[in-house]
């Protein structure tokens, strides 16, 4: 664990970036474009991306929003640092799709639909061609499905979250909160389909899973309102 990891796990953004700051400017000086400098880049901008996220409680206060974009901002900044050395030095690599993911949570995370599918897609293939059945995987194919949906392209979604829950289910020990997280997924994009009977299999499936795993959890209680959702939009 580096300091700047450790630093992470307590919460405290501004220190773990300010040592990671430390050690790029360190590594920049003595290793110019290296594989290191562009390890540090990359947990820099995903620091950034994770102050980011944590930044919003979802009360509405105006001061979280301007922390928001500004962190994500400097996310963006960073891990595209991080890829060009990484593509430049790497090529088709584990980093490099690494990267390419991160990028795509940040495009997510501004709004740019078109930008986080395209760079889903090409984190996805990458892991899929470097690293096969891999948990890696099946999260880019997860967070594609998900951006797809978003973008309404609900074909690939499915295609996607199918690729995932594949995946998911031959790597887990038995059920696991993965699978029903993505199950859940799919009944979103049935939803937005307007199938709402495959909504209603997928989310019950969903909310069988969430009980048994998690009990009284957010996550069930999401399950049951998605549920609810459907069996109006259904007339029930």
């Amino acid at each position: 664990c580096t300091l700047g990891d450790k630093h992470l796990t307590l919460g405290n953004y501004k220190k773990a970036i300010d040592t990671l700051l430390q050690a790029l400017g360190i590594r920049k000086k003595h290793l110019g474009e290296h594989p290191l400098t562009a390890e540090t880049l990359h947990k820099i901008a995903k620091l950034y991306y994770h102050k980011g996220i944590h930044s919003v409680t979802g009360h509405g206060n105006p001061l979280e929003k301007d922390l928001f974009v500004i962190s994500v901002k400097e996310a963006l900044t960073f891990c595209q640092q991080a890829l060009t050395m990484r593509l430049d030095l790497l090529g088709k690599h584990k980093s490099t799709a690494e990267s390419f993911h991160l990028l795509g949570c940040i495009h997510y995370q501004i709004g740019d639909m078109s930008s986080a599918v395209e760079a889903f897609q090409v984190a996805s293939g990458m892991r899929s061609t470097l690293l096969g059945d891999h948990p890696d995987t099946a999260e880019s194919y997860h967070c594609l499905g998900i951006a797809q949906c978003e973008m309404r392209e609900f074909i690939g979604a499915l295609e996607s979250l199918r690729k995932a829950l594949q995946l998911e289910r031959k790597l887990s020990v038995g059920d696991q909160p993965g699978i029903a997280d993505i199950t859940s997924n799919m009944g979103m994009v049935y939803h937005k389909m307007g199938d709402n009977c495959s909504a209603r299999e997928q989310f019950q499936d969903a909310v069988n899973l969430y009980k048994k795993l998690l009990d009284k959890h957010e996550s069930t209680a999401n399950g049951y309102h998605n549920l609810a959702a459907t069996y109006l939009a259904m007339g029930s």
